[in-house]
């Protein structure tokens, strides 16, 4: 028997993959909606798998700080030193802000904070998603 907890956020971000050929290779914006799905065995006393709250308020939080409202680059991508030289909020990341590389990374932390995470969704449109889980 498991349970399977589900929290969704909503963040707002810039990032282009650099060397692509296309639409995406621009840098432009997405309001992505972020599904994290978490397993657990047994309920505690209160009949509660995971606090609703718990998830939102450590989750959400790295998330609003990390990700909300920023620029996300490639490390190498020239153009993330100019803009953080002009001040620009930009997030270097080690890898492409692909969908499914932003999936990976946020499943590893929401990991990290000790959540029995199963899953992470990242809907970079309403129609269009990666997921990723180990």
């Amino acid at each position: 028997m498991q349970f399977k907890i589900k929290k969704s956020f909503t963040i707002s971000y810039a990032h282009r993959l650099k060397g692509y050929r296309g639409r995406c290779g621009r840098i432009h914006g997405h309001t992505a909606n972020i599904e994290v799905v978490c397993v657990v065995r047994h309920l505690g006393e209160n009949g509660i798998g995971i606090d609703f709250n718990e998830i939102k308020e450590k989750v959400g939080s790295w998330l609003n700080e990390a990700l909300d409202h920023r620029l996300l680059l490639e490390k190498t991508d020239p153009a993330g030193k100019g803009l953080k030289e002009m001040g620009e909020d930009v997030f270097l990341l080690p890898f492409q802000p692909s969908a499914e590389n932003l999936a990976r990374m946020i499943y590893k932390k929401v990991k990290e904070m000790g959540f029995p995470v199963e899953e992470v969704i990242f809907f970079e449109s309403p129609t269009s998603a990666a997921s990723y889980k180990d």
